[in-house]
């Protein structure tokens, strides 16, 4: 029970915070460009880092994927860190795992094992085969999927910080 109420906290946070960064990217692209998606020009970013271009891909098409991605990352830190606040007993050690985490995927970026980073996002090679973004999303479901059941299946009394 308790960890379901701490869970839909998680989700909340999420929905807030993939809504703001998506708003926040959705007002900074319309002033700084004539068009969302030009990824038809030889002119456009998405060009210039996988050399193709495309017609094929939408604006609805982005933000709905990319809002679907930032959603599973934030909703699988966001339960990370909740079930680290479970398991630490205190604060400050859940402090140092998200420093922890935070380090090592800075440190994994071009390495072969990796958690979020050029895994779970929807960088502009990923647009190019429709397999690589599915792949992404199921990733990321999974991942927040084995999450909740392992925090399901150990949480039991309510030692909640929050």
């Amino acid at each position: 029970m308790i960890w379901r109420k701490q869970g839909y906290k998680g989700a909340l946070f999420s929905i807030m915070m993939t809504s703001y960064f998506q708003g926040c990217i959705f007002i900074a692209g319309g002033l700084a460009s004539r068009s969302y998606i030009n990824w038809s020009s030889t002119a456009s970013l998405f060009f210039y880092n996988t050399e193709y271009r495309t017609s094929t891909v939408c604006f609805p098409l982005v933000l709905a994927v990319s809002s679907v991605i930032v959603f599973l990352k934030f909703f699988s830190i966001s339960l990370m860190v909740i079930f680290a606040l479970w398991a630490a007993k205190s604060k400050e050690l859940v402090i140092i795992f998200v420093v922890a985490l935070a380090g090592a995927e800075l440190f994994l970026q071009n390495k072969s094992l990796q958690l979020f980073y050029n895994v779970l996002n929807a960088s502009y090679d990923k647009w190019l085969s429709a397999w690589k973004m599915t792949e992404s999303i199921i990733y990321g479901i999974v991942l927040a999927v084995l999450i909740w059941h392992m925090g399901k299946s150990k949480i039991m009394r309510k030692d909640f910080f929050l």
